[in-house]
């Protein structure tokens, strides 16, 4: 049985490992609460770069605001939400 965990937009790979490394890396996840899959899924996104996606819900009035603020600056959605995240206490609300 296929488990996806909470891997968004799962794709299901074949991986040849030594099995002792199988065996401890799911002892690993399983004490830390987590998959093997997700084990691996973090290490390859850790070592392609240093974006790692997110899936993030919004309210409704939450994403009015979000956009007209983006929308106000020039920004993207994404752009405008990667600035308010990375922004310090020197911030200013807009």
């Amino acid at each position: 049985m296929a488990r996806e965990g909470n891997i968004e937009n799962p794709t299901k790979v074949t991986l040849y490992m030594p099995k002792e490394t199988v065996k401890r890396g799911k002892n690993y996840a399983a004490k830390t609460g987590s998959s093997l899959s997700q084990l691996v899924t973090n290490l390859v996104e850790q070592e392609i770069g240093d974006e790692v996606p997110v899936t993030v819900k919004f309210s409704v009035a939450w994403w009015e605001k979000l956009r007209a603020g983006a929308d106000k600056l020039g920004m993207t959605l994404e752009q405008y939400i990667q600035t308010r995240v990375e922004c310090d206490q020197d911030c200013v609300d807009v």
